[in-house]
């Protein structure tokens, strides 16, 4: 039975928001090409693009990476949590090349409302308004400035996005989320 009332559509990025992609590339990249960078100074590098272009688009074409490591069972008990109160969705910007492997990795973990699961490549705006998503949790910079006039933007923190932090409502880890859902 359906009910009469229109429940709050909540959206949240991927990797770095649901799934440690960051942490599974850096751990790959030490133990398997000898990286002698820590977390930090490994994805600052990355960002001010000091790897060559190609590096990096093997790293975000590689579906090992998207399938390495599960859910944590926290976050996976949050959104089942939030799916009983919420309309959830997942919209996420990943190359084709590892679409297969974001469904597998969705299906294996039986994240919640998965029927609401968008892969994009790039723009994440077309998505937010159409469905009409009311607050989206995400963790890249370029993401949450573009979506900040469409909806609420709850920013995770990275260091990637450290000098935008102060225009956003922030939480260290999803698992923050539930307390900012009851103030809005």
């Amino acid at each position: 039975m359906k009910s009469d009332k229109v429940r709050k559509r909540i959206g949240f990025d991927v990797d770095g928001v649901l799934y440690g992609w960051h942490d599974v590339v850096h751990d790959y990249c030490v133990q398997e090409l000898g990286i002698k960078e820590d977390f930090l100074t490994f994805w600052r590098k990355i960002v001010a693009e000091e790897y060559s272009k190609t590096f990096l688009y093997n790293l975000i074409n590689d579906p090992l990476l998207v399938i390495k490591r599960n859910i944590d069972p926290p976050i996976l008990k949050l959104l089942n949590d939030l799916s009983k109160k919420y309309e959830i969705f997942y919209i996420t910007s990943r190359p084709n090349a590892v679409r297969n492997a974001t469904q597998y990795w969705f299906r294996t973990n039986r994240l919640p409302q998965i029927e609401n699961l968008t892969i994009c490549q790039g723009d994440k705006i077309p998505y937010i308004k159409d469905f009409k998503i009311e607050l989206f949790v995400e963790d890249m910079k370029k993401h949450a400035l573009a979506l900040k006039d469409i909806t609420t933007v709850v920013l995770v923190r990275k260091p990637w996005n450290e000098e935008v932090q102060d225009q956003f409502i922030c939480i260290n880890s999803v698992l923050e989320l539930p307390p900012i859902l009851e103030m809005l």
